[in-house]
């Protein structure tokens, strides 16, 4: 299964934050026994390319995970969930690292 992260930076995200966005998905990936094999970040107030790249390599596969650290960074595009109800029909595993408190499949370590 090819496993590919997507994270969107925020206003005022420091260096820091940003190392332990990508940690977080990566952590993520190996807990489901993934290696991670792309990550794609969107810069804060740019269209979202990296999201439109992140999900059509989705797209080109049959077998995908793509690990978000919320749905929040989904919203971009319109309604969050319905984008992911759309990846999910379309047969791509999508996990979320963190906040484990949203509806449907999250990143649970250990």
């Amino acid at each position: 299964m090819k496993t590919i992260g997507y994270f969107k930076k925020s206003f005022l995200m420091t260096s820091r934050e940003i190392a332990q966005m990508r940690q977080l998905i990566a952590n993520c990936a190996a807990a489901h026994d993934r290696t991670l094999d792309a990550l794609y970040i969107d810069e804060i107030d740019t269209a979202p390319v990296e999201l439109f790249a992140c999900i059509t390599d989705a797209m080109e596969h049959d077998d995908m995970m793509l690990i978000i650290p919320n749905l929040l960074h989904l919203a971009g595009e319109g309604d969050p969930h319905r984008l992911r109800m759309h990846l999910e029909s379309g047969g791509i595993v999508v996990l979320i690292a963190q906040q484990p408190s949203q509806a449907g499949r999250a990143c649970r370590a250990g």
